[in-house]
């Protein structure tokens, strides 16, 4: 049986074959052992353990941009890499969570610089020109409050959902939830299975997901810039 068809694995399973298949991505591996897919300069995979993966990217002369999902929390040392854990989330049911009365709208992309400059991720700031592309391309939408800009989501250029930011102001009133919750529906609308990634030391995004319905992948992912 490929390592895919596990049930174990059906979060990897989810978030690889929809990158693949949306993203103009392409399979370059699918075995009993592990499975790997080639989407936007990255590859995204899962193996059953360490030493496959390390047989992969030498085979491959893999040294970069590698997204491993289901792995062990010590994996980035035993590597010697460099990158911080993640639990990869995806939205498995048939029908969407109800939307409350939040108003979300799609930003325009004149608003980069305000959405660049207030989305941080790890001390790193996305360029005004890679978000006003991001923009463009998946688009970012708005939740607004008495015609003012509270808070925002959008799509990385996998698929995922990300960039989930409420300003101090707005905080604690649900606008997260609804914004998490209208993005699903937003990608569901595409026949996409809404997927995304939360460090684990973020404790409110991961009781979000919970919440939310979304079913957590096998193990901890790492994105891994260089091997």
């Amino acid at each position: 049986m490929k390592l895919l068809e596990c049930d174990k694995y059906a979060v990897a399973r989810t978030v690889i074959e929809d990158a693949v298949k949306f993203e103009d991505g392409k399979m370059d591996l699918s075995d009993e052992r592990g499975a790997s897919g080639c989407v936007r300069g990255w590859h995204k995979c899962v193996f059953r353990d360490t030493d496959d993966f390390v047989k992969y990217i030498n085979a491959r002369g893999i040294k970069e941009k590698v997204c491993l999902l289901g792995a062990p929390l010590d994996t980035p040392q035993r590597l010697g890499a460099k990158a911080d854990a993640c639990k990869t989330y995806a939205y498995m049911k048939n029908l969407p969570p109800p939307l409350g009365s939040l108003s979300v709208k799609r930003l325009a992309h004149t608003l980069a610089g305000v959405v660049a400059d207030s989305y941080d991720t790890r001390g790193e700031k996305m360029p005004v020109p890679e978000m006003e592309k991001t923009m463009r391309d998946k688009g970012v939408f708005g939740a607004l409050v008495d015609s003012k800009l509270a808070g925002f989501i959008g799509r990385h250029t996998d698929g995922s959902m990300g960039m989930l930011t409420v300003f101090d102001d707005y905080r604690r009133r649900g606008i997260g939830a609804g914004l998490e919750a209208f993005m699903i529906n937003y990608v569901m609308t595409f026949g996409r299975v809404p997927f995304c990634d939360v460090y684990i030391d973020n404790a409110p995004s991961l009781g979000l997901q919970e919440k939310l319905g979304m079913t957590a992948s096998e193990g901890y992912t790492f994105w891994i810039d260089k091997l």
